[in-house]
């Protein structure tokens, strides 16, 4: 059974100049045999030369709803219980996880649009706090720009969902 990391990715790189298109019929043949060779050294099947590595990699974010939102990526991709699998280490706003590079591929794509369509959302969202509470001063919107219908109609589900409450002024009028 394969224990060492850096030698199978090291088999598995040679094993790519094997398959190189720009590869000769007689370096194929020739690297074939060593590969074979040290495989059987090192008692490295076939099907161990084919998996993927696993590996640490890191993930960069700025805020904390960003550190959430990744490690809740992280979570869904990887598809384990996650508790643990993660850490800080000493990089500021990194995470650092184990997984193959085609889950970190994932991760990095579905990081960056769910990033995207959270400021969206939020925007929404805080649009429709400051009208629900009425923390405006013209019935424009932000750059003059009027929003369209659907988004109309979201900011007011969402007012209606936000709690009601009103400060109590602590300065009286005069």
């Amino acid at each position: 059974m394969m224990t060492n990391e850096n030698l199978l990715m090291r088999l598995q790189k040679i094993k790519a100049l094997i398959d190189h298109e720009g590869t000769t019929e007689s370096e194929r043949k020739h690297v074939q045999k060593q590969l074979d060779r040290i495989m059987q050294t090192y008692n490295v099947s076939e099907k161990d030369l084919l998996a993927e590595v696993i590996k640490e990699y890191a993930f960069k974010y700025k805020t904390k709803r960003e550190r959430q939102l990744c490690t809740q990526v992280m979570a869904c991709v990887i598809d384990h219980d996650f508790k643990g699998s993660w850490s800080y280490k000493h990089k500021k706003n990194t995470i650092f996880t184990k997984c193959t590079k085609a889950q970190e591929t994932e991760i990095n794509f579905l990081f960056d649009f769910y990033k995207k369509l959270y400021a969206e959302e939020e925007d929404i969202l805080f649009s429709a706090f400051y009208h629900k509470h009425g923390l405006y001063k013209s019935k424009t919107t932000e750059n003059n720009k009027k929003p369209d219908r659907d988004t109309r109609n979201r900011v007011k589900d969402m007012m209606d969902a936000l709690q009601d409450k009103t400060p109590v002024k602590q300065i009286g009028k005069r």
